[in-house]
């Protein structure tokens, strides 16, 4: 099994929640956007419930495997709102699920934007900064992440 993206050795700086100094927490990290194959029934893919159910089988089991081997896991569903449309707004869900995860305060960054010309991220030509608040919107974050950081990395 794969991931879409896989990042090993990720240091993510930021200040903890509550607390002063910055903080340092290294981890691997997997991303996957999940189509709308993985959350509804029936789809384009799967023309029977055994095939969608087999579909949810690995994704519990890729995600235990993840967890095992000390890999966060950011997920991007389609079925919540996430496709080519709103590719731009990406960078802050990502941003959300990190700090939501870890209960550390990314810093404000530079938005980036996605340049269909050239395939590729762009800094936003505007000036844009992305500073997305602790816990916001904590309940849209998929439920695939099994408990908070510090089971994971002790």
């Amino acid at each position: 099994m794969r991931f879409d993206v896989f990042v090993r050795n990720v240091k993510i700086f930021g200040k903890l929640k509550g607390k002063q100094p910055y903080n340092t927490v290294e981890i691997s990290v997997g991303a996957e956007y999940d189509g709308i194959h993985h959350d509804v029934f029936p789809n384009f893919l799967h023309k029977d419930i055994s095939g969608f159910n087999k579909q949810k089988k690995n994704d519990k089991k890729k995600d235990s495997i993840a967890f095992n081997n000390k890999t966060y896991v950011i997920l991007l569903k389609e079925f919540m709102g996430f496709n080519s449309k709103t590719i731009d707004k990406f960078q802050e869900e990502i941003i959300r699920q990190i700090q939501n995860w870890t209960d550390i305060k990314l810093d404000p960054m530079p938005k980036w934007i996605y340049d269909r010309l050239t395939n590729s991220l762009i800094r936003d030509p505007y000036g844009t900064i992305v500073d997305v608040p602790l816990n916001a919107d904590a309940s849209n974050i998929p439920k695939r992440s099994k408990g908070p950081i510090n089971k994971f990395l002790y």
